[in-house]
């Protein structure tokens, strides 16, 4: 061991003590010690200084032939610490840039891939029957996933109407055959449970959903049709209850459609499972327009924009007071809507249209 100065410089391999720790020198120890005026040797100092100091400043402390203060040690520990911390942050930028790309993409594969696809647009939310490969049959998942969507849509006070409409030739070809075979009673039973609640959903939630339709709709497909508030179909657009065909009578969907064509007309498309054209649908009144397929899309805008312009706060009350009265005897039907306009008067919404009416200007509508 040599001694500089009061400091002791190891021999090369020589062991010394550093605390707890037995260490052998390096070979190049006494590089930095050249001169007995020096105060502290560089390798020393690296020795026993926890690593976060930069040997630099020991180096040119060594150089200068003094000690490193305590400020220039925390200089150096906050300079290693910055370097360190810049490119520790770059990397994890890159890491994260990278981990969030593949999740987007993984993300973005999922949604592509979901059974019903969700799409803002504006006022209008659109849900977007996704299993082309299967003619948009609505099986469980997908039946399911319409509810969901429904209600998390009914609870956006952003979202004005809902439009449904299909990926693919067919709008929907009813329900799914393939996990209808061999099944049991409470399989069978859960099924149409949830199909029914899916129908009564479009009724029940405040916005008024519009059914898009191009190419076939189907015995649940069809029902859909039905259910739905209002729908616009393009020319060629074909709609049937064909279940008698196949021994399995299409006897929820129905409902809604005996209730939007009547009983006769009702009866001719369950008895026989013809398919009715676009053109013979919009006279029975399963639907409200049939437009060229070019302008479906601007058929089904124009709606949108009426239904847009007024309060969304009676547009959703005359929406639950139609289904509400519309399976009532006359009386009870009066009884029923007269309650309803005579709250519907008393909302600031219904004040503020009618002021606005008789001062020619437009109304702010405040949705109470």
């Amino acid at each position: 061991m040599v001694r500089m100065s009061n400091v002791s410089v190891p021999e090369p391999g020589e062991k010394i003590r550093l605390g707890a720790r037995i260490i052998a020198a390096p070979t190049a120890t006494r590089a930095t010690a050249t001169s007995a005026k020096i105060g502290i040797d560089a390798w020393a100092f690296s020795c026993v200084t926890p690593r976060p100091y930069s040997p630099c400043v020991f180096h040119s402390a060594c150089v200068r032939g003094t000690q490193p203060d305590a400020s220039s040690i925390r200089i150096a520990h906050v300079n290693r610490l910055e370097a360190t911390t810049i490119q520790t942050t770059t990397l994890s930028y890159a890491v994260l840039a990278e981990q969030t790309g593949r999740m987007l993409a993984c993300m973005s594969r999922l949604a592509a891939d979901a059974p019903v696809l969700v799409r803002a647009d504006g006022p209008v939310a659109r849900l977007t029957l996704n299993r082309p490969e299967k003619r948009n049959a609505l099986g469980l998942e997908l039946m399911e996933e319409l509810i969901a969507r429904l209600h998390r849509l009914s609870e956006d006070p952003d979202v004005r109407v809902i439009v449904v409409d299909a990926v693919g030739p067919a709008f929907s070809g009813g329900h799914d055959l393939m996990e209808m075979i061999g099944r049991d009673v409470p399989f069978y039973q859960r099924l149409f449970d949830v199909c029914t609640e899916l129908m009564e959903t479009i009724h029940r939630i405040p916005q008024p959903v519009i059914a898009k339709v191009e190419g076939m709709a189907t015995a649940a497909g069809c029902q859909l049709v039905a259910a739905c508030d209002l729908a616009v179909a393009a020319h060629g657009a074909r709609f049937a209850t064909p279940g008698v065909k196949i021994g399995l009578f299409c006897s929820t969907p129905m409902v809604p459609l005996s209730r939007a064509i009547g009983r006769k007309r009702a009866l001719e498309m369950l008895l026989t499972g013809q398919p009715i054209s676009a053109e013979t649908a919009l006279d029975w009144g399963l639907v409200n327009r049939v437009v060229p397929p070019d302008a479906l899309e601007d058929e089904v805008r124009a709606i949108v924009d009426v239904i847009v312009a007024s309060s969304p706060l009676t547009v959703g009350l005359g929406k639950e007071a139609f289904y509400a009265q519309i399976e009532l005897d006359e009386h009870r039907a009066y009884d029923l809507t007269k309650a309803v306009m005579a709250m519907n008067a008393c909302a600031d919404d219904a004040q503020e249209g009618m002021c606005a009416f008789l001062e020619k200007r437009p109304a702010t509508w405040r949705r109470r």
